[in-house]
């Protein structure tokens, strides 16, 4: 390659096309948006893929083909060194041009159809790549990482591309922040760490060990595990409860539950509810789509429906005040005390 190469005359038919130039810029194109430019964009611009472009590069490069014009041409049954490579200099007619492409016809003196494409065949018909070229396209279709420092910003970046699932992360830190983010292209976390607060971003935040938060707002601490919370007071404007609540007295012992319970109906069945109860047989309140029941296990109780109100004691008396006078029931039957003072029975029969 880079060999130079004599053909003259020696061709059965020759056909140049218009010169492209004369080069003024070169530009190294890093990615997708961002590139290195030497020289000026008043003519031709000769643009190269180059992840790892610095601007020296582009300035020697520049430096060698300014001012410099490309000259395509196409021509059959050329007489050329079987030796010659793509890439080659070749002198045809008097001009001088580029060895793109080559096909020989192997017979008598193997002669080859040679050219260098035009300006609007260079990308379709002669695409061209070395192995210089060919391996830098698998290191484009691979990771790329960049350090950048500047007066207002240092950043690192590490990215997948080409082949690849595009992937970037990215790590930037100003005077007054630190941000931190990976992004896949359909889904994307972020943290950022800003003077006045801390802002965390993800689809699924995900922590282990314990969490302790503190703050100077109040007094105490809250603590997040694996099944439990543990703070002072939880202010929401909405608790959505599974299942029933323990209560607990200052001294961590359980004394009853609230929410979705199991209770006792007037017949002293087991049956669930909404509601508040001390214990299975002691105190309990609660409602079921039949019915409200406010009792103390299966002994006492008042029970409301749509269409009576029961009150039942099992083992005691029901007391009522109508008035000034009170009643009581018992297995006896009907006791008052009237007017005078006096008690009085009436007896069930």
């Amino acid at each position: 390659m880079n060999g130079k190469h004599f053909v003259g005359r020696r061709v059965s038919s020759l056909e140049f096309y218009d010169d492209i130039g004369s080069v003024t810029g070169v530009a190294l194109l890093l990615d997708d948006n961002n590139e290195i430019l030497s020289g000026n964009e008043s003519g031709y611009v000769l643009e190269i893929t180059c992840p790892y472009g610095t601007q020296a590069m582009a300035n020697n490069i520049l430096n060698a083909i300014q001012s410099k014009t490309y000259r395509g041409f196409r021509a059959q049954g050329a007489v050329l060194d079987p030796l010659a490579e793509l890439g080659d200099g070749i002198t045809i007619d008097g001009k001088y041009s580029v060895l793109a492409h080559r096909a020989i016809e192997f017979g008598a003196g193997h002669l080859s159809e040679i050219a260098a494409p035009g300006e609007h065949t260079l990308e379709h018909e002669f695409r061209y790549e070395s192995p210089a070229q060919r391996e830098l396209a698998r290191k484009i279709a691979g990771t790329r990482s960049l350090i950048s420092k500047t007066a207002e910003e240092i950043s690192l970046l590490v990215e997948t591309t080409g082949d690849l699932e595009d992937s970037i992360a990215k790590l930037a830190v100003t005077v007054d922040s630190i941000d931190l983010s990976v992004s896949n292209g359909t889904s994307s976390s972020t943290i950022s760490l800003k003077k006045d607060g801390v802002v965390v971003a993800s689809k699924t935040i995900r922590f282990t060990g314990g969490v302790v938060f503190e703050s100077d707002l109040a007094e105490g601490n809250t603590v997040i595990d694996g099944s439990c919370i543990q703070t002072g007071t939880i202010d929401s404007d909405y608790i959505k409860l599974h299942g029933e609540l323990t209560v607990h007295d200052y001294d961590g012992e359980a004394t009853g539950s609230l929410g979705y319970i199991e209770g006792r109906d007037k017949d002293g069945d087991i049956t669930y509810g909404i509601g508040i109860m001390a214990s299975p047989s002691r105190g309990q309140c609660y409602v079921t789509g039949s019915g409200a029941r406010m009792g103390y296990g299966s002994s006492t109780g008042v029970t409301c429906t749509s269409k009576n109100v029961s009150i039942s004691s099992v083992n005691g008396y029901i007391y009522f005040n109508v008035g000034e006078h009170e009643f009581s029931f018992g297995s006896y039957g009907l006791a008052w005390i009237d007017d005078n003072g006096d008690v009085k029975y009436a007896k069930f029969e």
